[in-house]
């Protein structure tokens, strides 16, 4: 079902990312797994390859910190070199934004989670999009949160950032519609 289809799962080395890669490669996709530590996302991606006894690669790894734009560009270009192109993103990396209470919380906490929910998922989708133009279309799949509704003590900054997803989502779904990306919001 997509074979040839080049995908892209942030914060693909564990936990949901991990589990939404499986099901893309399991459909025949090549899938970028990352997460920030060059020799996790390493293990993980062999792991997945022998699970997979595909011939060649189907799983290859990326190690970034989604927060920084020098690592971000890296990664796209590592992605264009060795395929030629993105054709889905899920923005799945996610800083769980826990231990502070509100009136103690650090601002640069909350510059912290900001960084790696909102502002990663902005600098993924913008590389993601200029390459996924160039191929002639394609998705982005933005991990929200039922927090950004429903709201809980303790995870201010998390919660924010995840609102703000909710709404970047909308924004950029209707500049990019015009260019066949769509982008689409999954609160699971």
């Amino acid at each position: 079902m997509l074979e040839g289809r080049n995908v892209l799962v942030t914060g693909s080395a564990r936990n949901t990312g991990l589990g939404i890669a499986k099901v893309f490669g399991g459909y025949g996709a090549t899938v970028f797994v990352h997460g920030r530590s060059a020799e996790k996302v390493e293990k993980v991606a062999q792991a997945l390859n022998h699970e997979a006894s595909a011939d060649g690669e189907k799983y290859l790894a990326f190690a970034a910190d989604v927060a920084c734009e020098e690592d971000v560009a890296k990664m796209f270009a590592f992605i264009e070199q060795h395929v030629g192109g993105l054709d889905v993103l899920v923005n799945n990396a996610c800083h769980l934004g826990l231990g502070h209470r509100f009136l103690e919380m650090p601002i640069t906490f909350f510059d912290e989670v900001l960084a790696v929910n909102l502002r990663g998922y902005a600098l993924c989708a913008q590389y993601a999009a200029r390459q996924m133009i160039a191929r002639g279309g394609g998705a982005i799949v933005n991990i929200g949160s039922n927090t950004s509704e429903r709201a809980l003590g303790d995870r201010a900054a998390y919660i924010a950032s995840k609102g703000g997803v909710e709404s970047l989502t909308r924004a950029i779904a209707v500049e990019l519609a015009e260019h066949q990306v769509r982008v689409n919001c999954v609160v699971p």
